[in-house]
């Protein structure tokens, strides 16, 4: 597996189920942004662990 089309799509929409139910039974709502590929997951990845650490300093 090597991109987000590589998944059979019941099962990712049956992932962004579990984020949206998951969270709603915790009183927070989600809502997902968009489907995109491990390119943008690091990206998002390394801006947040880069906004933590610049949180704690």
């Amino acid at each position: 597996m090597q991109t987000l089309a590589d998944l059979n799509q019941n099962l990712v929409h049956e992932i962004e189920h579990f984020f949206v139910s998951y969270n709603d039974a915790k009183g927070k709502r989600f809502e997902p942004q968009g489907r995109f590929g491990p390119d943008q997951a690091r990206q998002l990845v390394q801006e947040a662990a880069e906004g933590f650490h610049g949180e704690r300093e």
